[in-house]
């Protein structure tokens, strides 16, 4: 993980491609770039031969790759406008770990004990009574990363600590 951390805080371009994978092994582990670029494809080539015969890959502290089966739809042709069936299909999905998610956005760590926007900006909120200073129960945001809301009374609160 300690690879994958290196390389998230380094970059700089937005895509990583397999020539940086390649030579960061060379700098990392000390392999030639031959063996490098072995490795990485022996990698790649073991993922996709489990997805391909139905296996599900899971990598421990990166993520997982799962199979989903979509069913047969309808559907149009984009330039004629006809209807057709789009056939049912295979598809790979990729869900990534908990740690992963906190390397590529620390701050979205989802965590509900986590400290209050309200504690941030008035240190005293977390001597106020439970119900006002603790955050009200998370919901699925877009993209599925947890969301926290505060509760009404804390929202609305004057700095001095009277309600608005």
């Amino acid at each position: 993980m300690v690879i994958v951390q290196d390389i998230v805080a380094q970059r700089t371009k937005v895509t990583l491609t397999k020539a940086e994978l390649i030579q960061k092994l060379v700098e990392t582990v000390g392999l030639n770039r031959r063996e490098a670029a072995e490795m990485i494809d022996a990698f790649f080539a073991e993922i996709g031969s489990a997805l391909a015969s139905g296996e599900d890959v899971k990598l421990s502290g990166f993520g997982g790759f799962h199979l989903r089966e979509k069913g047969e739809r309808p559907g149009r042709n984009p330039r004629t406008g006809q209807k057709a069936i789009v056939a049912a299909r295979r598809v790979v999905t990729f869900h990534p770990s908990q740690k992963l998610k906190l390397a590529v956005s620390p701050s979205a760590s989802g965590h509900l004990n986590s400290t209050s926007s309200a504690e941030r900006e008035h240190p005293s909120a977390a001597r106020r009574p439970a119900e006002v200073a603790e955050p009200v129960l998370t919901r699925r945001g877009l993209g599925g990363q947890l969301v926290q809301r505060e509760p009404f009374a804390a929202i609305h609160r004057e700095p001095d600590g009277g309600n608005a």
